[in-house]
């Protein structure tokens, strides 16, 4: 029995020597000696220390990468200690141009070696910044590099363009070859399905090609997400083209760009806009009923507006959502923030979902929910197991009691501080079964409009059952 370790090797960076048994067969076969005693195997570090140490150093996945392709010994043994997610990461990061190349060398000698990692990857990140060098001149080989990696990826479905942090100036000639480059891409992106864009707005002039990419990418695109980036006409007419689209995600843009956009996207279920710029009332309620009339299947709607300094928001109204939520009976998820929401909307909500699994509302300080607690005939959600009042200065106990009540489901319940520190609210939350932990010790994340820092989360039993559950006292 001996060991072997690995540890300094070239191309490979410095970690923690890690010690593999190999047995082989070392008989001697001499008859000038005695036989020598019988030798205990070396030490071998248990599988949990192992998998420990590789979690200590898992830092940089590049190095864990080009550990594994070492030996095999190394890849059977001590992979099998690591999740996939740690190697699942590689491409998501912006990458530099030396790390472009570097991760394009590992990843092509793993696929030469048929290991699993090309396999495990499904989300590339192409930066404008990896396709310049340290003279912000364009860089062919990493280039290439991008290019290569799209090709042994069989599962790469996620493409997303960042150019953030890059040069303040560049060239005619320079944005011309990143143009080049990126439409070049397309005959390697036959599987992707989501396109995501994160711009700086410094450069326009860099993303001049994205509707050209767009509209090749149109026959087979589901997921589309952009953020701090300007709709424009030519980018309006290539997302017009996009009629398979089930999920958009507008992170800081516009509702003027959006607004004549729904009517081609009769399929979408996933309607995610945060931080939009409106210039009045009516420009964001003309998004609200765009949904409506053109997007019946819609499962989920996040809506919020830019919030302005001055205090001069502009905000969805209560008819506008609430002819949303009836047009839309199959919302599973609806989360907006708007001061101008009241009873009225809450009541088409309650009438028109009976899916419904999360509400989450922010700065609804006229809502009180005073004409659906007293309605006895009034809808409710049976699948409801989420509700957040952000800022709902105005609502009343007796409706978020009746909810609670009414929804067998309910397992998170967010509430606006005036009743968070109401002792009768705490006696009776903890009666039913809840207990009130800091949000940061839960797992799901959550978009800041709808955080709160203290939730009440229902605790589960084994068998499924809650514990304290009481039965309604509203005769249901």
């Amino acid at each position: 029995m001996f060991g072997i370790c690995l540890g300094h090797h070239v191309g490979l960076p410095a970690i923690p020597w890690i010690l593999l048994r190999i047995d082989i067969d070392n008989t001697m076969n001499s008859t000038a000696l005695p036989p020598p005693p019988p030798r205990k195997p070396p030490p071998t570090l248990p599988p949990e220390l192992v998998h420990q140490i590789l979690l200590d150093i898992q830092e940089n996945p590049l190095d864990l990468l080009a550990c594994s392709l070492v030996c095999s010994t190394w890849y059977h043994e001590a992979r099998t200690l690591l999740s996939d997610s740690c190697f699942q990461d590689i491409l998501k990061t912006r990458l530099t141009c030396l790390d472009a190349v570097r991760v394009t060398t590992l990843l092509v000698e793993s696929h030469r070696l048929c290991l699993d990692y090309c396999a495990l990857l499904t989300e590339l990140t192409i930066p404008v910044g990896a396709l310049l060098n340290d003279t912000n001149a364009y860089d062919s080989q990493a280039a290439e590099a991008y290019r290569t990696i799209l090709r042994i990826t069989p599962n790469m479905h996620d493409l997303c363009i960042y150019t953030r942090n890059c040069p303040p100036s560049i060239s005619p000639d320079i944005i011309r070859s990143i143009h080049a480059f990126y439409l070049g891409l397309t005959p390697l992106c036959g599987a992707i399905t989501s396109l995501r864009l994160h711009h700086s707005g410094k450069i326009t002039a860099l993303v001049d090609f994205l509707p050209r990419l767009i509209d090749s990418l149109a026959p087979h695109l589901e997921s589309f997400e952009t953020e701090y980036f300007p709709l424009r006409v030519p980018m309006q007419n290539a997302l017009r083209g996009c009629r398979y689209l089930r999920e958009i995600h507008v992170l800081h843009g516009k509702c003027g760009d959006l607004i004549p956009l729904p009517s081609a996207w009769p399929d979408l279920c996933r309607f995610r806009a945060l931080g939009l710029f409106a210039e009045d009332h009516e420009d964001a309620d003309r998004l609200a009923l765009a949904l409506a009339d053109s997007c019946r299947r819609l499962v989920e709607v996040i809506l919020t507006l830019h919030r302005s300094f001055d205090g001069s928001d502009e905000e969805f109204s209560s008819s506008a959502l609430g002819h949303l939520v009836e047009r839309c009976p199959d919302v599973r998820s609806f989360a907006v923030r708007s001061g101008r929401i009241d009873d009225a909307f809450l009541y088409a909500l309650a009438r028109g979902q009976p899916r419904l699994e999360r509400l989450k509302l922010t700065d609804a300080e006229w809502l009180t929910g005073n004409a659906l607690s007293l309605e006895p005939r009034a809808g409710w959600w049976p699948e409801l197991w989420q509700l957040v009042l952000k800022k709902c200065v105005s609502i009343e106990w007796e409706f978020v009691e009746r909810v609670v009540m009414e929804c067998p489901k309910l397992r998170m319940v967010g509430l606006p501080e005036h009743l968070t520190t109401r002792r009768d609210v705490q006696e009776l939350m903890r009666r039913l079964g809840f207990q009130c932990v800091s949000c940061s010790e839960l797992e799901e994340s959550e978009y800041w409009d709808f955080y709160t820092s203290w939730t009440w989360r229902r605790i589960v039993t084994d068998d499924g059952d809650s514990s304290g559950q009481h039965r309604s006292v509203y005769g249901k």
